[in-house]
């Protein structure tokens, strides 16, 4: 029997020293040689086997060796499927669902993507036609390490192999979402994390497993909504933007009910979490119903989204240098914003305005809490143009002399973001806030001079076409 296959001790010792030489190498040169080596392990014939027993059953080394050893198994398996004899797989596979219980919690997770990397080259899983039955039953073991492996390997299959689980002819969401749904309920905080992130997605597809189990599921991310675990509260905030973006007919009942709890969780002391919130404000300003609902909650939702817009610790580190530059003339690249992505307007109207945000941003790539409510309350600025002015002026009027720079920093940026949503109605507060903002051209705070910049410039047209240049554009030209 192929399965039975044991590796000769000589060769198994050459190559754990091979993985634990590359492991601590720190030469580039020997790093190189330790990879041309690897590779022609690729080239043997039984080299994955020499791997997935290294990593199934090599106890005594130690999990990020053996851990080492599953990745390698799993991109060989993405590189060179097809290539890999029938009875290698099947051996790779036995060893591979032996260690789903193992008590690392590192090997059990690289079981999952071993796993999934099966199932998505074969593109089915009759791959592997006993895999999904196996993993669903150990959901019901009394061993926490076998119930979290199998789940962790279910979550990565989800995500990976979404498309392929919707359209399995032999329809296993119909018994695996049940299941998931159950572990909402888990008093371990990762299964129930795996259990909302492997829920949450198929809002888009709603197969009939989802469907028939939707007011479960309902019940049950509104029950999420106060877990005490941050990424849990993170999913539950993922799946209302997702409901309100693709499903909002799902929410139709409760959708006061969302509104409150995402306004509530846009000021979650975990900015991880606060984030998802406030990416919710974008999508509900595209609804046909965000006019109506959100209405009154306008005054304290714009508070929270200039709150939340104030930079960060972090921000501010990420920064570094340009907070300590105040006697250095400002470079092109330091005028432009650290702030605001563009994104396309839920119903602008000026195509110009969009075209000019595509380079907004120059500070970081990464996606983050201040340009998300940047963004939303541009958004808002075209669904509310009048309304939202009144809360808005108020909390600029708190905000512009505040005494901690990064709050009237924020209070600019604000400015500058319902420029063009808010236009008509900001056009009576210009004679007051464009004098203003030029003489913060000369603030000592470069990321004050950068903001106040943008948020001038998106009032450009105004400027121009005042009567009285000596209040306005001379003053400008000369402070820029």
């Amino acid at each position: 029997d192929v399965t039975m296959w044991q590796p000769p001790p000589t060769g198994l010792q050459s190559i754990i020293l091979l993985l634990k030489d590359y492991r601590t190498s720190s030469s580039n040169d020997a790093r190189k040689s330790f990879q041309d080596q690897l590779q022609a392990l690729k080239e043997l014939s039984d080299g994955n086997n020499y791997l997935a027993y290294i990593f199934s059953d090599c106890n005594k080394e130690e999990d990020n060796l053996r851990t080492v050893a599953g990745i390698l198994l799993k991109n060989n398996i993405l590189e060179r499927y097809e290539s890999i004899p029938p009875h290698v797989l099947n051996y790779v596979k036995e060893k591979v669902l032996s260690s789903i219980n193992n008590p690392s919690l590192l090997i059990r997770n690289t079981v999952g993507s071993i796993i999934s990397s099966f199932i998505n080259k074969s593109g089915s899983f009759q791959s592997w036609p006993t895999l999904l039955s196996t993993l669903s039953s150990l959901l019901d073991s009394s061993d926490f390490n076998a119930v979290d492996g199998a789940f962790g390997a279910l979550t990565k299959i989800c995500e990976d192999c979404t498309t392929l689980l919707v359209q399995d002819q032999s329809r296993p969401l119909n018994y695996l979402i049940p299941k998931f749904l159950h572990f909402f309920k888990s008093t371990s905080d990762r299964l129930r994390k795996y259990a909302i992130t492997s829920v949450n997605l198929f809002l888009i597809d709603m197969p009939g497993g989802l469907i028939v189990n939707l007011e479960t599921y309902l019940q049950g991310i509104f029950s999420l909504a106060g877990d005490p675990s941050a990424e849990v509260r993170k999913k539950v905030c993922q799946a209302f933007v997702t409901l309100i973006e693709c499903r909002q007919d799902c929410l139709q009942g409760c959708i006061n009910e969302v509104v409150k709890y995402m306004l509530q969780t846009s000021q979650d002391p975990d900015l991880s979490v606060a984030l998802e919130a406030c990416e919710f404000w974008s999508t509900f300003a595209s609804t046909r119903f965000c006019k109506e609902i959100l209405r009154e909650f306008l005054p304290k939702l714009i508070e929270v989204l200039l709150d939340r817009m104030v930079y960060t610790e972090t921000d501010l580190a990420m920064l570094g240098s340009l907070a300590e530059d105040e006697m250095v003339p400002d470079l092109p690249q330091d005028i432009r914003p650290h702030h605001h992505k563009g994104r396309v307007h839920g119903g602008g109207e000026d195509s110009d305005e969009e075209e000019e945000e595509d380079d907004l941003d120059n500070y970081s790539t990464e996606w983050n809490i201040r340009k998300s409510s940047a963004i939303g309350l541009d958004n808002l600025s075209h669904v509310f143009p009048d309304e939202m002015l009144e809360p808005l002026i108020a909390q600029l009027q708190l905000r512009l002399n505040h005494q901690h720079w990064p709050v009237k920093e924020a209070a600019i940026l604000a400015i500058g973001a319902v420029a063009v949503g808010c236009y008509k109605g900001m056009q009576f507060h210009l004679n007051s806030l464009v004098p203003f903002l030029i003489s913060q051209l000369n603030d000592p705070e470069p990321l004050i001079r950068s903001i106040t910049c943008w948020s001038l410039s998106r009032y450009s047209k105004w400027i121009m076409v005042q009567s009285d240049q000596d209040t306005f554009f001379r003053p400008l030209l000369k402070n820029l």
